[in-house]
């Protein structure tokens, strides 16, 4: 499995919000995360393998401070990464 970790493109939101419909109660809608990506201080990040988008994560900056407001990952992807994320602990 190769995944590759790149910054968003709106080309990717459709992905990037299906991921974050079945993933939260309350989530972000595809026009909050093209606000956000239009934007030129986020760091807005996308983990894609075989052209799919499996993750995502978005960091503000501010100074010395940040947040990260949503960050998900696939629900077909989440037993895998938990494993990897396992065995680095």
């Amino acid at each position: 499995m190769k995944v590759t970790i790149r910054n968003c493109r709106e080309m990717d939101i459709e992905q990037v919000a299906w991921i974050e419909q079945n993933t939260f109660s309350e989530p972000w809608t595809k026009e909050g995360f093209l606000e956000t990506l239009a934007q030129p201080h986020p760091i807005f990040m996308v983990a894609e393998e075989n052209d799919v988008i499996c993750g995502y994560g978005i960091l503000y900056c501010n100074s010395d401070e940040g947040e990260i407001p949503t960050i998900a990952v696939a629900p077909d992807k989440r037993f895998f990464w938990m494993q990897c994320l396992v065995k680095q602990i």
